[in-house]
């Protein structure tokens, strides 16, 4: 055992993680979005990775896994520089998003466990969005603000530094901002919540011009 540690060791801090639900390319559904089988996904997921890092020598394995709940893909390589020079690659030419050492994703997983986060559904493309975030920091101090297309609107996702905030949504299913009304959904949502707020529709008629 004792002649095999120092290699484990150096493969474990090896290890690289992207997060298979990093869009790129061709492949712009999360693995909860898709519509196709989870297998086939996945294995889309692992060759797309293969080929970003197929040029960096001394692979050692490339699998699925999850972190925390996370879903990844784990590539193991036999020394820290070759780790290194993956972590210099884009997922993605037009993201910033990289891969990222094991201790990087589990240090970022614990993070994230003391944030809070809504998303903002059906944003008008044109919103003013310094506007929009300065109303959202109202509620509290915000760690990240994203706004993602999603057909003609814009899918928001706050992510509020710290849990402070959670009771100020616990009743919330709407946002009031200027003329707008935007559905929230808060990330401690169970699955039937979630489902409950797409059960009810309103339809307005013969509104005056």
């Amino acid at each position: 055992m004792e002649g095999t540690n120092s290699n484990t060791n150096v493969r474990l801090n090896a290890s690289m993680h992207a997060q298979i639900n990093a869009s790129h390319p061709g492949q712009n559904t999360t693995s909860k979005e898709a519509k196709k089988d989870d297998g086939d996904n996945i294995i889309a997921k692992k060759n797309f990775v293969y080929r970003k890092i197929s040029d960096v020598l001394g692979l050692i394995s490339l699998a699925p896994t999850s972190i925390k709940g996370i879903k990844v893909i784990r590539a193991t390589y036999e020394t820290e520089a070759q780790a290194a020079e993956v972590c210099a690659k884009k997922i993605a030419d037009d993201n910033d998003v990289r891969f990222a050492k094991l201790e990087v994703i589990n240090n970022q997983q614990h993070d994230n466990l003391n944030d809070y986060e809504i998303k903002i559904w059906d944003v008008p493309l044109d919103v003013d969005k310094q506007m929009l975030e300065v109303y959202l920091k109202s509620f509290g101090p915000i760690k990240t603000l994203k706004f993602n297309v999603k057909n003609l609107y814009y899918k928001v996702v706050v992510r509020f530094n710290g849990k402070q905030v959670e009771e100020k949504f616990k009743d919330l299913w709407s946002l009031r901002f200027c003329k707008y009304a935007f559905r929230i959904f808060p990330s401690n949502l169970t699955k039937d919540e979630r489902n409950l707020r797409f059960k009810y529709g309103l339809k307005l008629a013969n509104l005056p011009v």
